[in-house]
């Protein structure tokens, strides 16, 4: 499959799964600004040893393995501590 076969691929599946139209999941694969800012996300993750999604950090900390099986309510509260 060529590059372009596989994102059609990946943008009906993005539709059928996530309710993503498949032509919005394209343009943000071709779209350079996207592009590089995922990189430079991606990139920042590595330097503080990401190894899996989802990963949360609140100023830099990481927030641990629990982090993601907060409520809404907890997460206000955590960020009401910093604010």
């Amino acid at each position: 499959m060529s590059f372009n076969d596989v994102v059609a691929l990946m943008g009906k599946a993005a539709e059928a799964e996530c309710s993503l139209p498949a032509a919005q999941f394209v343009d943000g694969i071709n779209d350079g600004n996207l592009n590089e800012d995922t990189r430079v996300s991606w990139k920042f993750g590595c330097t503080r040893g990401v190894a899996g999604t989802p990963t949360f950090f609140l100023n830099g900390v990481e927030l641990g393995p629990n982090a993601g099986s907060q409520t809404a309510s907890q997460w206000v509260a955590l960020l009401r501590q910093y604010l």
